[in-house]
């Protein structure tokens, strides 16, 4: 597992699988990428994490941040929290892609990436997303955060409308916002100004 040190930290890059491989059946949910976290070294500063790992790692944690992300209650699922019209179009692209498996990497543009270069690399880079991590529920005890101080990064230009609701979700709970006017994949079309707000979160 890849670390770096970054502004005085180290910071682990921590990959989330379940151990299996995703696309040769449809176990692969939220539950066993959580394992994943735990294999993790005690030594990084830093993690890349859910909030399932965020609950159980209690005073390890300082404060998270999540970057345009979701924000799910226990016992919800992306596809609850999504519009129906919106699942049902995901769920046919995951049948028809590969049999209900996984979903296909979405265009660069999707992401928020307009650079040529950049998204021909994006592009090459993705791969299929589990689709039961859609459709499973979170097991946490706890709100989204676990009581931790958060912050919750919205990106802007443009907007990735899908994520909408959480956005809506994270104000509600009173978390610190911020936003950085880059597409979803800010850390490939502006990752200086991405990089700026992180380190002083």
């Amino acid at each position: 597992m890849p670390t770096y040190t970054v502004a005085g930290y180290d910071v682990a890059n921590v990959v989330i699988h379940s151990g299996q491989d995703p696309f040769e059946d449809d176990d692969s949910g939220r539950s066993g990428a959580v394992g994943t976290i735990f294999s993790v070294s005690a030594e990084p500063d830093v993690f890349n994490i859910t909030d399932n790992a965020a609950e159980r790692m209690g005073d390890r944690i300082q404060r998270l941040v999540y970057f345009d992300a979701q924000v799910v209650f226990p016992g919800e699922t992306p596809a609850s929290n999504s519009a129906p019209e919106d699942v049902a179009i995901r769920r046919q692209m995951a049948h028809d892609s590969s049999g209900g498996l996984s979903l296909p990497p979405p265009p660069a543009e999707a992401m928020g990436i307009s650079d040529p270069a950049d998204a021909s690399w994006l592009e090459a880079m993705m791969t299929p997303h589990p689709w039961r991590t859609f459709e499973t529920p979170l097991e946490i005890e706890q709100k989204p955060g676990a009581g931790k101080p958060a912050l919750y990064i919205a990106c802007t230009e443009p907007v990735y409308k899908p994520l909408a609701w959480a956005r809506a979700r994270a104000a509600e709970i009173g978390w610190d916002m911020a936003e950085i006017a880059a597409g979803h994949d800010a850390m490939i079309s502006a990752p200086e100004a991405l990089a700026d707000l992180l380190e002083g979160a």
